[in-house]
């Protein structure tokens, strides 16, 4: 496992655009969608950034990356609603808070689509609805925002996005059922 703060520190000794929110956001997306790039070209589109500098000095130390690619597959495939999002935590300032969750949002439907599903129509209806309500939710804005209501709000945003994600990743990646017949028996 990796924390949100050795997360930040590392995006920030790479020189990554990235914020901790829209790094785990579009590791999650490649994820969902399957994504099997290479391990440089992973690095370039979670970090944000395809500067050869940044690239070279993520490949230096992958541990960080690996780590947060390892335990978001891990507990999104666990079936038991573990998964969560990296974002700050509650004492950051809530408009920070608001912004973190639109990156998070935009990150994975870059991962997303860099990891092949650029057909939404492939998708079926509740997949699709989840999308674009991504795509609005990375599209949010703090101004006039009634301080009490938004924090009521956000929390249901995320956890809305947190089984959006975990919908996405099943109905993308199912996991083959066993076998409910008898084997044959030989005689």
């Amino acid at each position: 496992m990796i924390e949100f703060a050795e997360l930040e520190s590392y995006l920030m000794a790479v020189g990554a655009p990235n914020s901790v929110a829209e790094t785990h956001g579009a590791t999650c997306g490649l994820i969902c969608a399957g994504g099997d790039l290479a391990e440089g070209e992973w690095a370039a589109t979670v970090l944000g950034s395809d500067e050869s500098e940044v690239v070279s000095n993520a490949l230096q130390d992958t541990q960080p990356l690996a780590l947060l690619k390892g335990y978001s597959a891990e507990l999104m495939s666990g079936g038991d609603m573990g998964f969560d999002l990296m974002l700050p935590d509650e004492d950051e300032l809530l408009p920070e808070r608001i912004a973190q969750l639109g990156q998070w949002c935009q990150g994975f439907l870059y991962g997303f689509g860099v990891g092949g599903m650029n057909d939404l129509s492939q998708l079926d209806e509740a997949s699709r609805e989840v999308i674009d309500d991504f795509l609005a939710i990375s599209q949010v804005g703090t101004e006039g925002i009634d301080e009490d209501e938004a924090e009521e709000q956000l929390t249901q945003l995320q956890e809305y996005v947190r089984v959006g994600v975990l919908l996405l990743f099943e109905t993308l990646n199912p996991v083959p059922q066993a076998s409910t017949q008898a084997p044959d028996t030989l005689q």
